[in-house]
């Protein structure tokens, strides 16, 4: 039995959130509150969220699908017009098996975020602004305060092996999939020979 650290799970936890938007969701106000219900009475809390101007946010929860966005697990689309503007981010190419990866691993919050996909995530802007308004734990809570805090362990225990865990971990770590870029862009540029991979590899 393998373990997974807890900021490689919380990358599960968006991979899975995203890959349920058929189209990719469609702005971060959207990702954000969805995201907010759907975890929100769930046993696990991935992310931490906080009362703030924007009303339930997770800032955590952005920069981890930044790094999506970095390693191409996920991809970033502007948005230019109709009522929804900002961005919208869909599952990148081959990414589909990452994304059911969570619902092996803990079942019951991959359920949390289907029922909360299914209630909110194709809500008109208005009515999910008004249920986000509405919200009982935000109306106890004064805004810059903490809504709820994330309960992740340090390491969570999973069914794969730990050669396999070892391997989703660098699959999903920008600075190890930004480094193999730059090293096959170097080889098919002529700027580092195949012979010189091999030394390194050797």
């Amino acid at each position: 039995m393998g373990q997974l650290s807890r900021e490689t799970f919380k990358k599960l936890v968006l991979l899975y959130l995203v890959g349920k938007f058929k189209d990719g969701i469609y702005t971060s106000y959207r990702f954000q509150k969805v995201l907010y219900f759907a975890t929100k009475d769930s046993g696990l809390h991935p992310f931490e969220y906080q009362y703030t101007s924007f009303g339930q946010y997770s800032y955590n929860a952005k920069e981890t699908l930044d790094s999506l966005d970095v390693v191409g697990l996920v991809e970033r689309t502007g948005l230019e017009e109709g009522e929804e503007f900002g961005a919208r981010w869909s599952i990148g190419e081959g990414v589909h098996p990452h994304t059911q990866l969570l619902k092996a691993l803990t079942p019951e919050l991959a359920k949390s975020i289907d029922v909360g996909v299914e209630r909110y995530g194709y809500l008109k802007r208005e009515d999910l602004v008004e249920q986000a308004h509405q919200d009982d734990l935000l109306l106890r809570t004064v805004r810059g305060q903490i809504l709820f805090e994330d309960n992740l362990p340090d390491e969570i225990d999973t069914y794969l092996s730990e050669e396999d865990c070892q391997d989703l971990e660098l699959s999903l770590n920008p600075s190890f999939v930004n480094s193999i870029r730059q090293l096959i862009r170097g080889v098919e540029s002529g700027d580092i020979s195949l012979e010189q991979w091999r030394e390194v590899d050797a």
